[in-house]
């Protein structure tokens, strides 16, 4: 009998929590870990999933920026290390980088070889604007910055394979407005005129391979950009709410959702769980709800269990 290294034995214990996913004969064919349609999501461990945290700022607020201790951050590391440790994720954990040095930790990461990985989860909780976090130094990072560091081109052992990104921080200071569920609206407004985007074709044209040069014996290829998840703790412009005893919304739940339905719910589904959830907590005037946006190409699964 092989015995089972102390790190495998603890992920298995960690992993109970997320109970036994169904009969897998009985799943759909395009949700079958191996179908094409769904990312693969076997590697032990599953990639590096790379946690920053800025707590504590060197530079001193200002009227443009407040950059005081980000209380409760920690609690919210805490909750995320376990999390995807328990989905087999190798977990590395940063603290209160300034610019360069949040810049250099992820150039690092993204020049190793991820062969042996499915997958790559950046977590980035800081102070922001819409667009950019900042560094412990009140410096900006751009999150299509950190995008790029890991784009198919830029970081090929994990081309194809998805890169998902969350953000926990402010995307500015707007308050996200309150709407009863059974408001009514005005539906004789005019609508938005649809932009044809192949307006100067004739119909014959845009639909033609001819035309778009298709070839189906040419190598496959896909976007640089392709194969990514950015998620954002709240919508652009607005704020995004944090708790110093239990964390940030955003983090609570994530890890929420992901426990309850990490063995047999795909990713995008489970952050729209996570949408409805953030949208249930807060007073009336601090309501609040993520945004996540995609250019992955198939279904993710976590698949704890495997």
């Amino acid at each position: 009998m092989t015995a089972r290294s102390p790190v495998e034995h603890e992920h298995q214990i960690i992993s109970r929590r997320f109970g036994t996913p169904i009969d897998w004969s009985k799943l759909p064919a395009h949700t079958h870990p191996k179908s094409e349609f769904v990312y693969p999501m076997t590697s032990r461990p599953r990639g590096i999933a790379l946690i920053i945290n800025n707590e504590f700022f060197s530079c001193p607020s200002s009227e443009q920026e407040n950059f005081d201790v980000r209380h409760g951050s920690e609690k919210d590391v805490e909750a995320l290390e376990w999390l995807f440790q328990a989905l087999w994720f190798d977990v590395k954990i940063e603290r209160n980088l300034g610019r360069q040095q949040m810049l250099k930790i992820l150039d690092d990461i993204s020049r190793e070889d991820h062969s042996s990985y499915n997958c790559l989860v950046l977590f980035l909780m800081s102070y922001g604007r819409d667009g950019t976090l900042y560094g412990a130094d009140g410096e900006t990072v751009t999150i299509s910055t950190v995008r790029d560091l890991f784009s198919n081109e830029r970081c090929p052992t994990l081309k194809g394979k998805p890169k998902l990104i969350f953000i926990q921080s402010c995307r500015y200071s707007q308050i996200e407005t309150p709407v009863e569920v059974g408001s009514t609206y005005n539906l004789d407004e005019p609508k938005a005129a649809i932009i044809n985007d192949d307006a100067e074709l004739t119909a014959d044209e845009a639909n033609s391979d001819k035309y778009w040069n298709f070839d189906s014996t040419s190598y496959k290829t896909i976007p640089d950009h392709a194969d990514f998840l950015i998620a954002n703790s709240t919508v652009s412009g607005h704020a995004s709410y944090r708790n110093e005893h239990s964390g940030s919304r955003f983090v609570q739940c994530i890890v929420e959702v992901f426990l309850e339905f990490a063995a047999y719910e795909d990713l995008l589904s489970m952050l729209t769980m996570v949408n409805e959830r953030i949208s249930e907590m807060g007073l009336i005037n601090t309501k609040q709800v993520s945004e996540p946006t995609t250019t992955l190409r198939k279904k993710l699964y976590f698949w704890p269990g495997l």
